[in-house]
Protein backbone atom coordinates (compact mmCIF):
# COMPACT_ATOMS: atom_id res chain seq x y z
CA UNK A 1 0.00 0.00 0.00
CA UNK A 2 3.09 1.99 1.15
CA UNK A 3 4.09 2.27 -2.92
CA UNK A 4 0.57 2.32 -4.33
CA UNK A 5 1.31 5.58 -5.71
CA UNK A 6 4.22 4.85 -7.40
CA UNK A 7 4.13 1.46 -8.66
CA UNK A 8 1.16 2.73 -10.37
CA UNK A 9 1.25 4.59 -14.09
CA UNK A 10 3.08 7.63 -13.47
CA UNK A 11 0.60 10.56 -14.27
CA UNK A 12 0.58 11.99 -18.16
CA UNK A 13 1.98 15.40 -18.32
CA UNK A 14 -1.43 17.84 -19.82
CA UNK A 15 -0.02 20.84 -20.31
CA UNK A 16 -1.65 23.98 -21.79
CA UNK A 17 0.60 26.88 -22.88
CA UNK A 18 -1.26 30.58 -23.31
CA UNK A 19 0.58 33.07 -25.16
CA UNK A 20 -0.21 36.54 -25.07
CA UNK A 21 0.10 38.65 -28.37
CA UNK A 22 -0.77 42.03 -27.81
CA UNK A 23 0.23 45.18 -29.37
CA UNK A 24 2.27 45.88 -26.55
CA UNK A 25 4.53 42.91 -27.23
CA UNK A 26 5.91 45.15 -29.70
CA UNK A 27 7.66 46.74 -27.51
CA UNK A 28 8.52 43.54 -24.85
CA UNK A 29 9.48 41.16 -27.29
CA UNK A 30 10.43 42.92 -30.53
CA UNK A 31 12.30 39.74 -32.08
CA UNK A 32 9.17 37.84 -31.19
CA UNK A 33 11.24 35.57 -29.14
CA UNK A 34 8.42 33.76 -28.19
CA UNK A 35 8.84 32.12 -31.14
CA UNK A 36 11.94 29.98 -30.55
CA UNK A 37 10.97 29.55 -27.14
CA UNK A 38 7.50 28.07 -28.01
CA UNK A 39 8.91 25.58 -29.94
CA UNK A 40 11.69 24.50 -27.23
CA UNK A 41 9.07 23.75 -25.03
CA UNK A 42 6.63 21.72 -27.18
CA UNK A 43 10.01 20.29 -29.09
CA UNK A 44 10.76 19.13 -25.82
CA UNK A 45 7.12 17.16 -24.27
CA UNK A 46 7.32 13.46 -24.23
CA UNK A 47 5.50 11.78 -26.82
CA UNK A 48 1.90 10.52 -25.50
CA UNK A 49 1.50 13.57 -22.91
CA UNK A 50 -1.37 16.04 -23.58
CA UNK A 51 -1.09 19.55 -24.61
CA UNK A 52 -2.72 22.15 -26.38
CA UNK A 53 -1.04 25.97 -26.90
CA UNK A 54 -3.71 29.07 -27.64
CA UNK A 55 -2.62 32.63 -28.50
CA UNK A 56 -4.67 35.81 -26.98
CA UNK A 57 -5.38 39.05 -27.36
CA UNK A 58 -8.46 40.80 -27.67
CA UNK A 59 -9.84 37.28 -28.62
CA UNK A 60 -8.27 33.52 -27.89
CA UNK A 61 -7.48 31.45 -30.54
CA UNK A 62 -6.54 27.45 -30.10
CA UNK A 63 -3.61 27.83 -32.26
CA UNK A 64 -2.42 23.76 -31.68
CA UNK A 65 -5.19 21.90 -30.89
CA UNK A 66 -5.04 20.40 -27.57
CA UNK A 67 -4.44 16.48 -28.20
CA UNK A 68 -1.78 13.62 -27.82
CA UNK A 69 2.00 14.56 -28.27
CA UNK A 70 3.33 12.65 -31.77
CA UNK A 71 5.47 13.75 -34.13
CA UNK A 72 2.81 15.38 -36.26
CA UNK A 73 1.48 17.45 -33.00
CA UNK A 74 5.30 18.37 -32.67
CA UNK A 75 5.48 19.37 -36.23
CA UNK A 76 2.14 21.51 -36.22
CA UNK A 77 3.33 23.16 -33.33
CA UNK A 78 6.90 24.64 -34.24
CA UNK A 79 4.83 25.73 -37.49
CA UNK A 80 2.23 27.37 -35.29
CA UNK A 81 5.07 29.25 -32.97
CA UNK A 82 6.03 31.03 -36.52
CA UNK A 83 2.68 32.71 -36.77
CA UNK A 84 2.82 34.31 -33.35
CA UNK A 85 2.40 37.95 -33.87
CA UNK A 86 1.63 41.46 -31.80
CA UNK A 87 -0.88 42.77 -33.38
CA UNK A 88 -3.91 41.91 -30.68
CA UNK A 89 -5.89 45.22 -29.33
CA UNK A 90 -6.47 43.86 -25.44
CA UNK A 91 -4.92 41.49 -23.26
CA UNK A 92 -7.70 38.80 -22.63
CA UNK A 93 -6.65 36.51 -19.60
CA UNK A 94 -9.71 35.63 -18.31
CA UNK A 95 -11.05 34.29 -21.26
CA UNK A 96 -7.56 32.72 -22.45
CA UNK A 97 -7.94 30.64 -18.94
CA UNK A 98 -11.10 29.61 -19.06
CA UNK A 99 -10.64 28.83 -22.93
CA UNK A 100 -7.51 26.48 -22.04
CA UNK A 101 -8.93 24.57 -18.69
CA UNK A 102 -12.13 23.62 -21.09
CA UNK A 103 -12.11 20.14 -19.34
CA UNK A 104 -10.97 20.27 -16.49
CA UNK A 105 -13.46 20.39 -14.25
CA UNK A 106 -12.61 18.02 -11.27
CA UNK A 107 -9.43 15.78 -10.31
CA UNK A 108 -7.93 13.56 -12.43
CA UNK A 109 -5.08 11.34 -11.09
CA UNK A 110 -4.30 9.87 -14.36
CA UNK A 111 -2.80 13.65 -15.96
CA UNK A 112 -0.32 16.43 -14.14
CA UNK A 113 -2.31 18.95 -15.38
CA UNK A 114 -0.40 22.08 -15.97
CA UNK A 115 -1.29 25.72 -17.15
CA UNK A 116 1.79 27.87 -18.79
CA UNK A 117 0.84 31.68 -19.12
CA UNK A 118 3.22 34.43 -20.79
CA UNK A 119 2.15 38.03 -20.80
CA UNK A 120 3.51 41.54 -20.47
CA UNK A 121 0.12 42.87 -19.08
CA UNK A 122 -2.53 43.00 -17.23
CA UNK A 123 -6.07 41.87 -17.84
CA UNK A 124 -7.54 44.93 -20.18
CA UNK A 125 -10.48 44.17 -22.16
CA UNK A 126 -12.00 47.29 -22.70
CA UNK A 127 -11.43 50.66 -22.57
CA UNK A 128 -13.89 51.05 -19.10
CA UNK A 129 -11.36 50.43 -16.35
CA UNK A 130 -14.39 48.99 -14.16
CA UNK A 131 -15.08 46.06 -16.64
CA UNK A 132 -11.26 44.99 -16.32
CA UNK A 133 -11.34 45.17 -12.86
CA UNK A 134 -14.79 43.02 -12.53
CA UNK A 135 -12.92 40.60 -15.26
CA UNK A 136 -10.28 40.66 -12.62
CA UNK A 137 -12.01 39.70 -9.75
CA UNK A 138 -13.53 36.98 -11.49
CA UNK A 139 -10.09 35.51 -12.33
CA UNK A 140 -9.47 35.33 -8.37
CA UNK A 141 -12.68 34.58 -7.02
CA UNK A 142 -13.88 32.13 -9.27
CA UNK A 143 -10.77 31.09 -11.92
CA UNK A 144 -8.49 30.06 -9.26
CA UNK A 145 -10.16 28.04 -7.09
CA UNK A 146 -11.60 25.93 -10.09
CA UNK A 147 -7.80 25.32 -10.75
CA UNK A 148 -6.73 24.67 -7.61
CA UNK A 149 -9.73 22.19 -6.70
CA UNK A 150 -8.81 20.38 -10.59
CA UNK A 151 -5.12 19.69 -9.57
CA UNK A 152 -3.74 22.20 -12.10
CA UNK A 153 -0.38 24.16 -11.25
CA UNK A 154 -0.45 27.63 -13.18
CA UNK A 155 2.89 28.36 -14.13
CA UNK A 156 3.26 32.38 -14.67
CA UNK A 157 5.98 34.19 -16.92
CA UNK A 158 5.94 37.74 -16.72
CA UNK A 159 7.83 40.04 -19.86
CA UNK A 160 7.31 43.50 -18.81
CA UNK A 161 7.36 45.89 -15.80
CA UNK A 162 3.70 47.14 -16.65
CA UNK A 163 2.69 43.35 -15.58
CA UNK A 164 -0.14 42.72 -13.01
CA UNK A 165 2.38 40.84 -10.97
CA UNK A 166 0.64 40.15 -8.11
CA UNK A 167 -2.03 38.92 -9.93
CA UNK A 168 0.77 36.53 -11.71
CA UNK A 169 2.10 35.68 -8.25
CA UNK A 170 -1.37 34.91 -7.08
CA UNK A 171 -2.24 32.48 -9.55
CA UNK A 172 0.89 30.60 -9.16
CA UNK A 173 1.54 30.50 -5.81
CA UNK A 174 -1.99 29.75 -5.09
CA UNK A 175 -1.89 26.37 -7.28
CA UNK A 176 2.27 25.70 -6.26
CA UNK A 177 3.42 26.83 -9.94
CA UNK A 178 6.26 28.66 -10.84
CA UNK A 179 6.32 32.25 -10.95
CA UNK A 180 8.93 33.52 -13.50
CA UNK A 181 9.87 37.33 -14.23
CA UNK A 182 11.62 37.84 -17.24
CA UNK A 183 14.48 40.79 -17.69
CA UNK A 184 13.75 40.49 -21.72
CA UNK A 185 12.79 38.46 -24.12
CA UNK A 186 15.95 36.72 -24.15
CA UNK A 187 15.25 35.02 -21.08
CA UNK A 188 12.21 33.27 -22.20
CA UNK A 189 13.74 30.08 -23.70
CA UNK A 190 15.40 29.26 -20.47
CA UNK A 191 12.45 30.05 -18.65
CA UNK A 192 10.37 28.00 -20.58
CA UNK A 193 12.89 25.17 -19.81
CA UNK A 194 11.99 25.89 -16.02
CA UNK A 195 8.58 25.55 -17.12
CA UNK A 196 9.19 22.01 -18.95
CA UNK A 197 11.18 20.55 -16.04
CA UNK A 198 8.01 22.01 -14.16
CA UNK A 199 5.61 20.24 -15.82
CA UNK A 200 7.28 17.22 -17.52
CA UNK A 201 10.15 16.43 -16.36
CA UNK A 202 12.54 13.68 -17.58
CA UNK A 203 15.15 12.17 -16.15
CA UNK A 204 18.82 13.49 -17.64
CA UNK A 205 22.21 12.62 -17.21
CA UNK A 206 25.19 14.97 -15.55
CA UNK A 207 27.36 16.67 -18.03
CA UNK A 208 30.57 17.46 -16.50
CA UNK A 209 33.49 19.64 -18.76
CA UNK A 210 31.03 19.26 -21.44
CA UNK A 211 31.29 15.42 -21.29
CA UNK A 212 28.41 13.03 -19.99
CA UNK A 213 28.07 9.26 -19.71
CA UNK A 214 26.09 7.26 -21.62
CA UNK A 215 24.86 4.14 -19.91
CA UNK A 216 23.31 0.46 -21.60
CA UNK A 217 19.53 1.88 -19.87
CA UNK A 218 19.49 4.79 -22.43
CA UNK A 219 17.26 4.16 -25.09
CA UNK A 220 17.06 7.35 -26.44
CA UNK A 221 18.49 10.98 -25.76
CA UNK A 222 18.10 14.26 -26.14
CA UNK A 223 20.69 17.22 -26.10
CA UNK A 224 19.74 20.64 -25.32
CA UNK A 225 22.63 23.08 -26.09
CA UNK A 226 22.01 26.66 -25.78
CA UNK A 227 24.34 29.21 -28.19
CA UNK A 228 25.03 32.55 -29.16
CA UNK A 229 24.39 33.68 -32.84
CA UNK A 230 27.82 33.88 -33.32
CA UNK A 231 29.29 30.31 -31.95
CA UNK A 232 30.22 28.11 -34.52
CA UNK A 233 27.84 25.28 -35.22
CA UNK A 234 27.39 22.49 -32.60
CA UNK A 235 29.56 19.40 -32.96
CA UNK A 236 28.66 15.57 -31.07
CA UNK A 237 31.57 13.34 -30.25
CA UNK A 238 30.17 10.07 -29.89
CA UNK A 239 32.32 6.87 -28.25
CA UNK A 240 33.32 5.80 -31.36
CA UNK A 241 35.01 9.47 -31.57
CA UNK A 242 33.33 9.87 -35.11
CA UNK A 243 31.99 13.27 -34.91
CA UNK A 244 28.84 14.80 -36.41
CA UNK A 245 26.98 18.32 -36.85
CA UNK A 246 23.65 19.22 -38.45
CA UNK A 247 24.67 18.66 -42.09
CA UNK A 248 26.27 15.51 -41.64
CA UNK A 249 24.36 13.94 -38.49
CA UNK A 250 23.63 10.17 -38.68
CA UNK A 251 20.01 8.61 -39.55
CA UNK A 252 19.55 7.74 -36.13
CA UNK A 253 19.75 11.61 -35.00
CA UNK A 254 16.35 13.93 -35.42
CA UNK A 255 18.00 18.04 -35.34
CA UNK A 256 16.26 21.02 -34.60
CA UNK A 257 18.48 24.22 -34.76
CA UNK A 258 17.70 27.97 -33.28
CA UNK A 259 20.16 30.44 -33.57
CA UNK A 260 20.09 30.63 -29.78
CA UNK A 261 19.67 26.84 -29.28
CA UNK A 262 20.51 23.28 -30.73
CA UNK A 263 17.86 20.69 -30.13
CA UNK A 264 19.30 16.86 -30.73
CA UNK A 265 17.65 13.37 -30.43
CA UNK A 266 19.37 10.52 -30.44
CA UNK A 267 17.91 7.45 -30.80
CA UNK A 268 19.54 4.24 -29.44
CA UNK A 269 23.14 6.02 -28.52
CA UNK A 270 25.75 4.17 -28.18
CA UNK A 271 26.94 4.01 -24.65
CA UNK A 272 30.64 5.33 -23.29
CA UNK A 273 31.45 9.13 -23.41
CA UNK A 274 30.20 11.60 -25.25
CA UNK A 275 31.46 15.15 -25.68
CA UNK A 276 30.08 18.60 -26.71
CA UNK A 277 32.52 20.72 -28.62
CA UNK A 278 30.48 23.86 -28.19
CA UNK A 279 30.79 26.78 -25.09
CA UNK A 280 30.06 25.38 -21.69
CA UNK A 281 26.44 26.67 -20.34
CA UNK A 282 25.25 25.54 -17.29
CA UNK A 283 21.44 25.13 -18.73
CA UNK A 284 22.25 22.40 -21.13
CA UNK A 285 21.14 19.36 -20.29
CA UNK A 286 20.93 15.57 -22.32
CA UNK A 287 17.34 14.31 -21.62
CA UNK A 288 16.99 10.77 -21.77
CA UNK A 289 14.02 8.20 -22.27
CA UNK A 290 15.25 5.29 -19.85
CA UNK A 291 13.65 2.32 -17.69
CA UNK A 292 15.87 3.47 -14.60
CA UNK A 293 14.74 6.67 -13.54
CA UNK A 294 15.44 9.03 -10.80
CA UNK A 295 12.24 10.27 -8.60
CA UNK A 296 11.80 12.48 -6.24
CA UNK A 297 9.16 14.14 -4.29
CA UNK A 298 7.37 17.33 -5.49
CA UNK A 299 9.32 20.10 -3.81
CA UNK A 300 7.97 23.88 -2.95
CA UNK A 301 8.64 26.65 -5.62
CA UNK A 302 8.85 29.47 -2.81
CA UNK A 303 10.19 29.29 0.90
CA UNK A 304 10.86 32.05 3.35
CA UNK A 305 14.46 31.95 4.64
CA UNK A 306 15.39 29.43 7.37
CA UNK A 307 12.56 26.95 6.13
CA UNK A 308 13.67 23.63 5.92
CA UNK A 309 13.60 22.02 2.78
CA UNK A 310 12.88 17.74 3.38
CA UNK A 311 14.32 16.16 -0.10
CA UNK A 312 13.35 12.27 -0.83
CA UNK A 313 14.44 10.09 -4.08
CA UNK A 314 14.53 6.88 -5.24
CA UNK A 315 15.62 5.34 -8.33
CA UNK A 316 12.54 3.48 -10.01
CA UNK A 317 12.77 0.60 -13.29
CA UNK A 318 9.79 0.30 -15.10
CA UNK A 319 8.42 2.77 -12.77
CA UNK A 320 8.38 -0.09 -9.41
CA UNK A 321 10.99 1.51 -6.99
CA UNK A 322 14.53 0.09 -6.91
CA UNK A 323 15.08 -2.04 -3.12
CA UNK A 324 18.16 -4.45 -4.22
CA UNK A 325 20.77 -3.96 -1.23
CA UNK A 326 23.20 -5.29 -3.60
CA UNK A 327 22.50 -2.49 -6.18
CA UNK A 328 21.57 0.46 -4.52
CA UNK A 329 25.08 0.02 -1.82
CA UNK A 330 26.92 0.56 -5.41
CA UNK A 331 25.14 4.24 -5.72
CA UNK A 332 25.40 7.62 -3.88
CA UNK A 333 22.29 9.78 -4.09
CA UNK A 334 23.28 13.54 -3.34
CA UNK A 335 21.51 16.58 -3.83
CA UNK A 336 23.78 20.25 -4.93
CA UNK A 337 22.61 23.55 -4.36
CA UNK A 338 23.61 26.09 -7.03
CA UNK A 339 23.25 29.70 -6.19
CA UNK A 340 25.27 31.25 -8.41
CA UNK A 341 26.90 29.77 -12.38
CA UNK A 342 30.26 30.56 -11.36
CA UNK A 343 30.33 29.64 -7.92
CA UNK A 344 31.02 26.13 -6.60
CA UNK A 345 27.35 24.82 -5.20
CA UNK A 346 26.67 23.23 -1.75
CA UNK A 347 26.29 19.52 -1.60
CA UNK A 348 24.42 17.06 0.66
CA UNK A 349 24.56 13.54 0.34
CA UNK A 350 21.29 11.50 1.16
CA UNK A 351 20.54 8.22 3.51
CA UNK A 352 18.40 5.76 3.70
CA UNK A 353 18.55 4.78 7.11
CA UNK A 354 15.20 5.90 8.55
CA UNK A 355 16.66 8.89 10.47
CA UNK A 356 16.57 11.78 7.97
CA UNK A 357 12.90 11.66 6.96
CA UNK A 358 13.48 9.71 4.48
CA UNK A 359 10.85 6.81 5.44
CA UNK A 360 11.95 2.80 6.64
CA UNK A 361 15.66 2.40 6.89
CA UNK A 362 16.20 0.25 3.84
CA UNK A 363 13.19 0.97 1.84
CA UNK A 364 14.80 2.07 -1.01
CA UNK A 365 14.15 5.98 -0.26
CA UNK A 366 16.97 8.52 0.75
CA UNK A 367 16.38 11.37 2.19
CA UNK A 368 18.08 14.43 3.92
CA UNK A 369 16.65 17.69 5.07
CA UNK A 370 18.09 20.98 4.12
CA UNK A 371 18.33 23.66 6.82
CA UNK A 372 20.96 26.05 5.49
CA UNK A 373 18.31 28.08 3.74
CA UNK A 374 19.53 31.59 4.41
CA UNK A 375 20.67 32.72 1.33
CA UNK A 376 17.38 34.95 -0.60
CA UNK A 377 17.07 34.80 -4.14
CA UNK A 378 16.55 32.13 -6.56
CA UNK A 379 18.54 28.46 -6.40
CA UNK A 380 18.61 25.50 -8.61
CA UNK A 381 18.66 22.46 -7.22
CA UNK A 382 19.96 19.09 -8.66
CA UNK A 383 19.66 15.64 -7.09
CA UNK A 384 21.95 13.16 -8.54
CA UNK A 385 22.30 9.40 -8.13
CA UNK A 386 25.49 8.02 -9.01
CA UNK A 387 25.97 4.19 -9.96
CA UNK A 388 28.87 2.36 -10.75
CA UNK A 389 27.82 1.97 -14.42
CA UNK A 390 24.98 4.75 -14.42
CA UNK A 391 24.22 8.44 -13.40
CA UNK A 392 21.05 10.59 -13.07
CA UNK A 393 19.89 13.29 -12.03
CA UNK A 394 16.85 16.23 -11.82
CA UNK A 395 16.74 20.09 -11.50
CA UNK A 396 14.55 21.37 -9.43
CA UNK A 397 14.60 25.69 -9.76
CA UNK A 398 13.14 27.61 -6.53
CA UNK A 399 13.25 30.81 -4.76
CA UNK A 400 14.08 31.42 -0.98
CA UNK A 401 12.21 35.41 0.41
CA UNK A 402 13.70 37.04 2.91
CA UNK A 403 10.98 38.23 4.89
CA UNK A 404 7.19 37.18 4.36
CA UNK A 405 5.99 40.92 4.10
CA UNK A 406 7.85 44.17 1.98
CA UNK A 407 7.88 47.32 4.52
CA UNK A 408 8.54 50.86 2.95
CA UNK A 409 8.87 54.30 4.46
CA UNK A 410 8.23 57.64 2.42
CA UNK A 411 8.48 61.20 3.91
CA UNK A 412 5.08 62.69 3.31
CA UNK A 413 4.04 66.54 4.46
CA UNK A 414 4.27 66.47 8.22
CA UNK A 415 5.43 63.03 9.20
CA UNK A 416 5.59 59.60 7.20
CA UNK A 417 3.43 57.18 5.45
CA UNK A 418 4.52 53.42 6.60
CA UNK A 419 3.25 50.61 4.07
CA UNK A 420 3.46 47.08 4.83
CA UNK A 421 2.67 44.60 1.65
CA UNK A 422 2.87 41.05 2.67
CA UNK A 423 4.65 38.73 0.43
CA UNK A 424 1.84 36.49 -2.16
CA UNK A 425 4.68 33.94 -3.05
CA UNK A 426 3.98 33.03 0.72
CA UNK A 427 1.63 33.66 2.26
CA UNK A 428 -2.65 33.70 2.18
CA UNK A 429 -3.93 37.17 1.83
CA UNK A 430 -6.76 36.94 3.20
CA UNK A 431 -4.93 35.44 5.88
CA UNK A 432 -2.68 38.90 7.07
CA UNK A 433 -2.94 41.30 9.88
CA UNK A 434 -0.66 43.51 10.67
CA UNK A 435 0.05 44.96 14.26
CA UNK A 436 1.40 48.32 15.60
CA UNK A 437 3.98 46.53 18.07
CA UNK A 438 3.96 49.30 20.54
CA UNK A 439 0.63 49.65 20.83
CA UNK A 440 -0.80 46.24 19.54
CA UNK A 441 -3.45 48.35 16.97
CA UNK A 442 -4.47 46.95 13.56
CA UNK A 443 -3.25 48.41 10.84
CA UNK A 444 -5.64 50.18 8.35
CA UNK A 445 -5.67 48.79 4.76
CA UNK A 446 -4.91 50.98 2.65
CA UNK A 447 -5.05 48.72 -0.99
CA UNK A 448 -5.28 45.43 -2.51
CA UNK A 449 -3.09 43.48 0.03
CA UNK A 450 -1.84 46.33 1.53
CA UNK A 451 -1.17 48.15 5.06
CA UNK A 452 -0.79 51.45 6.06
CA UNK A 453 -0.02 53.98 8.31
CA UNK A 454 0.93 57.55 9.09
CA UNK A 455 3.52 58.54 11.18
CA UNK A 456 4.22 61.99 12.65
CA UNK A 457 7.33 64.07 12.03
CA UNK A 458 8.42 63.90 15.60
CA UNK A 459 9.36 60.33 15.16
CA UNK A 460 11.77 61.46 12.77
CA UNK A 461 15.33 59.16 12.99
CA UNK A 462 13.28 56.57 15.53
CA UNK A 463 12.60 53.05 15.24
CA UNK A 464 9.27 51.60 14.77
CA UNK A 465 8.17 48.20 14.92
CA UNK A 466 4.71 46.40 13.42
CA UNK A 467 3.68 42.60 13.72
CA UNK A 468 2.47 40.36 10.63
CA UNK A 469 0.19 37.58 11.49
CA UNK A 470 -0.29 35.54 8.29
CA UNK A 471 -1.43 31.71 7.13
CA UNK A 472 1.00 30.38 4.89
CA UNK A 473 0.25 28.36 1.62
CA UNK A 474 1.16 25.29 3.44
CA UNK A 475 -1.58 25.96 5.78
CA UNK A 476 0.93 26.93 9.15
CA UNK A 477 0.09 30.17 10.66
CA UNK A 478 3.12 32.38 11.40
CA UNK A 479 3.96 35.43 12.87
CA UNK A 480 6.61 37.64 12.85
CA UNK A 481 8.27 40.92 13.83
CA UNK A 482 9.75 43.61 11.95
CA UNK A 483 11.31 47.19 12.91
CA UNK A 484 12.50 49.81 10.80
CA UNK A 485 14.37 53.66 10.89
CA UNK A 486 12.38 56.48 10.07
CA UNK A 487 14.42 58.71 7.99
CA UNK A 488 16.59 61.18 10.34
CA UNK A 489 19.60 62.45 11.27
CA UNK A 490 20.50 60.52 14.56
CA UNK A 491 23.40 60.59 16.85
CA UNK A 492 23.80 57.10 17.66
CA UNK A 493 23.57 56.30 13.65
CA UNK A 494 26.00 57.82 11.76
CA UNK A 495 25.06 58.36 8.02
CA UNK A 496 25.32 55.45 6.25
CA UNK A 497 24.78 53.08 8.53
CA UNK A 498 21.35 50.87 8.19
CA UNK A 499 19.83 50.29 11.62
CA UNK A 500 16.97 47.97 11.91
CA UNK A 501 16.58 44.74 14.82
CA UNK A 502 13.99 42.28 15.94
CA UNK A 503 14.10 41.41 19.77
CA UNK A 504 17.72 42.93 20.07
CA UNK A 505 19.37 40.99 17.27
CA UNK A 506 21.91 43.61 15.28
CA UNK A 507 21.67 44.02 11.40
CA UNK A 508 24.31 42.93 9.17
CA UNK A 509 26.08 45.70 8.50
CA UNK A 510 25.37 46.73 4.35
CA UNK A 511 25.49 49.78 2.53
CA UNK A 512 21.89 51.27 3.09
CA UNK A 513 18.99 51.69 0.45
CA UNK A 514 17.97 53.88 -1.18
CA UNK A 515 15.37 56.12 1.17
CA UNK A 516 12.05 55.64 -0.28
CA UNK A 517 12.91 52.63 -1.81
CA UNK A 518 9.17 50.51 -2.10
CA UNK A 519 10.62 47.18 -2.98
CA UNK A 520 12.63 47.01 0.46
CA UNK A 521 11.92 43.70 2.76
CA UNK A 522 11.72 44.92 6.50
CA UNK A 523 14.39 44.15 8.71
CA UNK A 524 15.53 41.35 10.81
CA UNK A 525 12.26 38.86 11.42
CA UNK A 526 11.82 37.03 13.89
CA UNK A 527 8.22 35.23 15.01
CA UNK A 528 7.08 31.71 14.97
CA UNK A 529 5.02 29.50 12.86
CA UNK A 530 1.64 28.09 14.64
CA UNK A 531 3.44 24.44 15.46
CA UNK A 532 7.07 25.61 16.20
CA UNK A 533 8.72 23.91 13.55
CA UNK A 534 9.37 27.29 10.99
CA UNK A 535 10.81 30.15 12.37
CA UNK A 536 12.15 33.07 10.13
CA UNK A 537 16.09 33.28 10.26
CA UNK A 538 16.96 36.48 12.70
CA UNK A 539 19.09 39.52 11.32
CA UNK A 540 22.13 38.33 12.03
CA UNK A 541 21.64 35.70 10.21
CA UNK A 542 21.19 37.54 6.57
CA UNK A 543 20.87 41.13 5.33
CA UNK A 544 18.39 43.95 7.04
CA UNK A 545 17.08 44.85 4.10
CA UNK A 546 14.08 46.83 4.81
CA UNK A 547 15.36 49.65 7.96
CA UNK A 548 15.35 53.41 6.19
CA UNK A 549 18.92 54.87 6.52
CA UNK A 550 19.20 56.73 9.45
CA UNK A 551 22.26 59.96 8.30
CA UNK A 552 22.01 63.07 6.96
CA UNK A 553 18.83 64.26 4.61
CA UNK A 554 21.95 65.59 1.68
CA UNK A 555 19.18 67.18 -0.68
CA UNK A 556 18.02 69.49 2.06
CA UNK A 557 21.47 70.77 2.65
CA UNK A 558 21.92 71.01 -0.94
CA UNK A 559 18.73 72.92 -1.18
CA UNK A 560 19.96 75.32 1.68
CA UNK A 561 23.51 75.68 0.42
CA UNK A 562 21.82 76.92 -2.81
CA UNK A 563 19.44 79.28 -1.02
CA UNK A 564 22.46 80.67 1.23
CA UNK A 565 24.14 81.15 -2.09
CA UNK A 566 21.73 83.09 -3.84
CA UNK A 567 20.87 84.95 -0.81
CA UNK A 568 24.85 86.03 -0.53
CA UNK A 569 24.61 86.72 -4.03
CA UNK A 570 21.97 88.87 -4.53
CA UNK A 571 22.97 90.86 -1.60
CA UNK A 572 26.46 91.56 -2.99
CA UNK A 573 25.48 92.67 -5.83
CA UNK A 574 22.99 95.04 -4.57
CA UNK A 575 25.75 95.96 -2.58
CA UNK A 576 28.67 96.36 -4.94
CA UNK A 577 25.49 98.44 -6.85
CA UNK A 578 25.32 100.68 -4.06
CA UNK A 579 28.94 101.22 -3.50
CA UNK A 580 29.48 102.17 -7.02
CA UNK A 581 26.10 104.51 -6.99
CA UNK A 582 27.86 106.62 -3.75
CA UNK A 583 30.94 106.74 -5.29
CA UNK A 584 29.67 108.49 -8.79
CA UNK A 585 27.39 111.12 -6.22
CA UNK A 586 30.76 111.60 -4.50
CA UNK A 587 32.65 112.17 -7.79
CA UNK A 588 30.06 114.48 -8.83
CA UNK A 589 30.15 116.45 -5.55
CA UNK A 590 33.51 116.82 -5.72
CA UNK A 591 33.37 117.87 -9.46
CA UNK A 592 31.27 120.40 -8.52
CA UNK A 593 32.78 121.85 -5.48
CA UNK A 594 35.84 122.51 -7.91
CA UNK A 595 34.00 124.41 -10.51
CA UNK A 596 32.90 126.65 -7.72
Amino acid sequence: MMWGAVVQAAPVPDVRVAVDISGSMKQSDPQNLRRPALKLLTGLLPEGSRAGVWTFGQYVNMAVPWGRVTPAWKARARAEADRIHSRGRYTNIEEVIQKAAFNWRRPDPRYARHLVLLTDGKVDIARDAEVDELSRRRVLDELLPQLKAAGVKVHTVALSARVDRELLERLSATTGGWFAEATSAADLQRIFLQMFDKAAPRPSLPIEGNRFEVDDGVKEMTVVVFRRPDDPPLRIHPPDGKAFDEAHAPDTVSWYHEDTYDLVTVRRPATGTWRLATRSDPDNRVLVLTDLALEADPLPANLLVGDPLPVKAWLAEKGRPVTRRDFLDLVQFRVLDRRAPDAPPSEWKLADDGQTEDGKAGDGIYGVVLRDTREAGEHELVIRADGATFQRERRHVFRILPALARLAVVASEGGFELSVQPEILLVEPDSVAVLREDTGEPLPRTGEHVWGLTLPASLAGQPFGVRVKARRLHGKTVEASYTVMLPGAVATHPAGEQSGHGTGAPAAEHPPPAAESENAHAAAPEGHEGDGSETPAPAADHPDEAGETAGTDWTRILMLTLIINLVLAVAGLGGWLLWKRLRRRGQAQDELAMQL
